[in-house]
């Protein structure tokens, strides 16, 4: 049983679903971990600043949550990028430079997120939100950048210097998951939900099997509010409480998002935009909502 913003209609006369126990309970085991413990995970604390990241520059591999603080005036957030062995600093700079998509052997992870309103296209985390993404990383070379445009300006901020490389050693951990609550899958354009989310610290699975790098902003909607009202709102002052999200990820990557889930109506966005038309992933559909129920 799952929730997908392909067959569920998420229109304001539509209503969303609400789960009987039953169904509740069966669609949490079947879309569920088992393990009856978490594998050990490498926690990195990440600093962002204008327009900068502190991070040691180097780390073992392994499963690793990345914790993003942001210590800048302007909102930020980090995109893991795993990069061939032969390239440059210089050539990743060049080739991903003004927000592009991802080519020549560059694959996004994921990474910590946040928004402040998709319509203007600025995915960012902002000076209050802490963030965290969890992510098996192979031995290799890597790159952290901030992938999203200045604010009243015409560059993004990798552009004005914000990417810092990353080393990730060989540690001999044998590959391995973490528990989680739900799995979304992320398609050309829509999202499906495994299972229904309940309140309370959750980790969710998150998978792109499209065939473009996609990202995800969860949002709870204020009482009363509606879908058009989060996508017409400046910036969604009033209108919805930022939850959590994961950086843009190349299809066939993995990462895990832990969030804090409250109860009331739940809206899922992908910002990421179509590298053909030019248009937003959500104006294609790939939007979603859900209820948490208490």
């Amino acid at each position: 049983m799952s929730i997908s913003s392909a067959t569920v209609p998420v229109n304001r006369n539509s209503g969303l679903r609400r789960w009987p126990l039953a169904a509740l309970l069966l669609a949490v085991l079947a879309g569920c971990s088992t393990g009856d413990h978490q594998p050990p995970i490498n926690v990195v604390t990440v600093k962002s600043h204008d327009y900068a990241y502190e991070v040691n520059p180097e780390i073992p591999s392994g499963l690793t949550r990345f914790r993003l603080v942001n210590h800048g005036q302007e909102g930020h957030h980090m995109v893991v990028f795993h990069l061939p062995d032969t390239m440059s600093i210089a050539t990743f700079h060049r080739l991903m430079a003004g927000g592009a998509a991802s080519r020549n052997g560059i694959e996004s992870l994921g990474g910590p997120e946040g928004h402040d309103g998709p319509l203007q296209d600025s995915t960012v985390i902002l000076p209050t939100v802490d963030d965290r993404v969890v992510m098996w990383l192979d031995p290799g070379r890597y790159m952290l950048a901030c992938m999203i445009p200045v604010h009243g300006g015409d560059d993004f901020h990798i552009d004005r210097g914000m990417f810092h490389p990353l080393s990730v050693r060989k540690s001999g951990v044998a590959r391995a998951e973490p528990d989680f609550d739900a799995v979304v899958t992320m398609q050309d354009h829509s999202f499906d939900l495994s299972a229904p989310l309940r309140p309370g610290r959750r980790t969710v699975k998150i998978v792109n099997t499209g065939t473009q790098e996609h990202n995800l902003l969860l949002d709870r909607l204020h009482p009363g509010r509606t879908r058009e009202d989060y996508f017409s709102a400046p910036e969604w002052v009033g209108v919805a409480d930022y939850q959590g999200g994961i950086a843009r990820m190349s299809p066939g990557r993995t990462a895990y998002l832990d969030v804090d889930i409250e109860p009331g109506a739940h809206i899922m966005t992908c910002v990421t935009r179509d590298p053909t038309s030019g248009r937003g992933h959500w104006e294609l559909g790939m939007v979603l909502e859900f209820q948490v129920l208490p």
